[in-house]
């Protein structure tokens, strides 16, 4: 855990004592400021050169990179942003509860190296009412220089290749919340400051993103079926292929998990981490992949946008259902694995939806085309459908022409060439050096750093 949040937990606890009458002041009244990009900024190195046995707990049996463990620092990353830029800098007023509302689509590009230092940074890039865009970079490091390197691939003096920067994740955006804590409902944040023409369009394109996030919000619980989806779904119900062999029932894949959850996983606040709900999500849909397939191996391509609904508390049972939604045959190597997350409470069997997570896995071997069976699975097929097809054209998108930033110049893959990561057996929390509000030198570097995505059409 990095310095800023064991701040904040000693600060959580004072607060719990004051309550309890242990502290005789009552909390003071929390002011609103205005922070600039860099004051949030903050850095963590994942020594896997320098340090190989942190590297162990990261491994899969392939030698790659578990991308679970990568979602799970990137949440926590982005925690400790988000509580750097609502600190007040005082320590007599009651810190937030900051949870995690939303991931954007990510797209994994290229392999994460297994054998060079990683670089995770990130800063507030847009700030709402009570709600925070924290946009996370993912790099190499320099070994020559502990740094990241300027040119992809550039060669050293010797004819070597040299260090790169590279995006194995494109810039994420992760959207946290602040709740009172003593309420819990939503808290005003920090007003966000900019100061150039690059930050008032880097916050220019997070409102855009909270607007079509707003939007898809709207349309989840407002979208019907088109006729042409309706007619589709019509025909695979009623007319379901019996000249494939190959093709499999939908609820044949089914895959569930249920845990309890346990303290060692809560954050602050005692609610399970939200990076440890993708990694379980994770490594739950990887396992679906696998034994629907009956391969050895696939690879992850994508995870689609992840809401989160509802916090998971300690002491309750978590129950990860993971099917395969979409594969639609005909030689294609994709398909579409839904896991959903429900809170069930062992007293009462009742059953609350956390989360649902979308991942995209690609096969070396032609993956045999999915059936629903049911209306209901039907609906999940269509859904499915929609995700696959959205995943191909961001995958165009990708092998296309992305503008990028000038500081570094970052390589960008097929992900059908590019190996990703396998789970392996939960091991123990990562271990990370981390650095918060470093000189604004760095800051201005790391934002230039930021590729100039293209601002969505008006």
């Amino acid at each position: 855990m990095n310095r800023f949040l064991q701040i904040k937990q000693e600060q959580a606890k004072a607060t719990a004592d004051a309550a309890a009458g242990i502290a005789k002041a009552p909390p003071a009244q929390r002011q609103v400021l205005e922070k600039r990009m860099r004051d949030s900024y903050v850095e963590e190195i994942i020594p896997f050169r320098s340090e190989p046995v942190i590297k162990e707990d990261y491994v899969n049996v392939f030698g790659r990179i578990r991308m679970g463990k990568i979602l799970e620092d990137l949440d926590a990353l982005s925690g400790s942003i988000a509580y750097l830029h609502c600190d007040d800098n005082m320590t007599n007023t009651s810190p937030f509860k900051i949870v995690t509302a939303s991931l954007d689509r990510l797209d994994l590009l290229q392999d994460i190296p297994p054998d060079e230092d990683v670089r995770m940074s990130g800063m507030v890039t847009y700030v709402g009412t009570s709600s925070m865009e924290i946009s996370i970079m993912m790099e190499t490091m320099d070994p020559a220089h502990s740094r990241s390197a300027g040119a992809a691939g550039a060669a050293d003096a010797d004819g070597t290749p040299g260090s790169h920067a590279v995006d194995p994740i494109p810039p994420d955006a992760f959207t946290m919340v602040a709740l009172d804590s003593e309420t819990g409902r939503p808290a005003t944040v920090n007003r966000l400051l900019l100061e150039t023409p690059e930050e008032r369009r880097i916050a220019r394109i997070g409102q855009m993103h909270k607007k079509r996030k707003q939007e898809l919000a709207q349309r989840k619980t407002t979208q019907a079926l088109t006729e042409s989806e309706m007619r589709d779904l019509h025909a695979v119900l009623a007319h379901p292929p019996r000249d494939d062999p190959s093709a499999i029932w939908m609820g044949d894949t089914e895959v569930q998990s249920l845990t309890l959850t346990y303290p060692q996983n809560r954050n602050i606040h005692s609610n399970i981490f939200g990076g440890y709900l993708m990694r379980r999500a994770f490594e739950l849909g990887y396992a679906n992949a696998l034994m629907a397939l009956k391969v050895p191996r696939v690879y992850f391509t994508a995870l689609d946008d992840i809401t989160f609904n509802a916090p998971v508390p300690i002491g309750c049972l978590l129950n990860l259902t993971s099917h395969i939604v979409y594969a639609p045959g005909g030689g294609s190597h994709t398909l579409q694995c839904t896991v959903r997350a429900e809170i069930i409470d062992p007293v009462s069997h009742s059953r609350k939806l956390s989360n649902e997570f979308n991942f995209t896995f690609l096969s070396e071997t032609p993956v045999p085309r999915v059936i629903p069976r049911t209306y209901a699975e039907g609906l999940r097929w269509i859904e499915g459908r929609r995700r696959h097809q959205r995943a191909e054209e961001m995958s165009q998108f990708n092998m296309g022409s992305i503008p990028l930033h000038s500081a570094t110049t970052a390589t960008t893959a097929s992900t059908a060439t590019s190996p990703a990561s396998a789970p392996e057996s939960e091991s123990a929390t990562s271990t990370t050096s981390a650095t918060a509000s470093p000189s604004a030198a760095a800051a201005q570097e790391a934002l230039a750093a930021t590729p100039r995505l293209a601002e969505p059409a008006a």
